[in-house]
């Protein structure tokens, strides 16, 4: 698994969580 696919993933929690400002 690349990196890539963690970074995906944690934006897609972060945006859904609305905390992309704790990005």
């Amino acid at each position: 698994v690349s990196w890539v696919f963690f970074a995906v993933l944690w934006y897609g929690i972060g945006y859904f969580n609305g905390d992309l400002e704790n990005f």
